[in-house]
């Protein structure tokens, strides 16, 4: 092998792992099993990040919240007063209809919350239009949202 044809080779294996690094940075939301239907929901527009990086969130918190199904959209609600809570989640979440029942779900494929659940401790941020936009640092913390 000449030294360009190993220079070009190493190039275009650079290329490929450079390709392949931006598309695993890229939250994609998981897909609806059988028989669901997709459902509207408020997310933030994609945003690269390195795969393996740490990563931090703003350190507001919202009032405990319950998924609501409108149509064909999750909201979502406060519980103390069953107002309407503008809510943001992070790219790469969906939401479907599953047997007749509303489903948030995480990117990695993890049933955040059904409709009628208690969504409690979410941090994040508020935004300059009202809305509360929800952080999360890793799947460790999906757990701890959902009231028992």
């Amino acid at each position: 092998m000449t030294r360009r044809s190993l220079v070009v080779a190493i190039g275009a294996a650079l290329l490929v792992l450079a390709f392949w690094v931006a598309w695993r940075g890229l939250e994609r939301p998981p897909r609806p099993p059988q028989g669901a239907t997709p459902l509207a929901l408020r997310t933030q527009p994609p945003r690269w990040h390195f795969p393996l990086a740490p990563r931090a969130c703003p350190l507001a918190g919202l009032v405990p919240i319950k998924p609501v199904r409108d149509g064909n959209a999750l909201t979502f609600e406060s519980v103390a007063d069953q107002q309407r809570v503008p809510v943001v989640f992070p790219n790469g979440f969906a939401a479907w209809l599953e047997r007749g029942r509303a489903t948030l779900v995480a990117p990695e494929g993890v049933v955040l919350a059904r409709e009628g659940d208690i969504l409690k401790g979410l941090g994040g941020a508020s935004a300059d239009n009202g809305d509360f936009l929800v952080c999360f640092t890793g799947p460790h913390e999906y757990d701890d949202v959902v009231e028992p």
